[in-house]
């Protein structure tokens, strides 16, 4: 079985992403919920670069390989707490 990535925009759901506990990425402007690991039923979205108006997967490469393809990169939790 091949790794499946998924990247939940704000607003959207999947069953394999736990709202709870997901890790969020961002691509700077939108945060994403992640999921990776083996799963089954999911085909990549076309096109690969995350968009914030769908539930975004890729299928078949490395979960940190596909979130670099999506154009995210890992939330810091300091950085959002932070007074500009």
């Amino acid at each position: 079985m091949e790794t499946t990535t998924i990247a939940c925009p704000q607003g959207f759901t999947d069953p394999n992403v736990d709202q709870a506990t997901a890790p969020i990425w961002t691509d700077g402007t939108d945060d994403y919920q992640v999921a990776s690991g083996p799963m089954e039923g999911y085909t990549t979205s076309e096109p690969i670069q995350a968009a914030p108006d769908r539930v975004n997967v890729v299928v078949g490469m490395s979960g940190l390989d596909a979130l670099a393809a999506m154009g995210l990169v890992v939330k810091n939790a300091e950085d959002s707490s932070m007074d500009p």
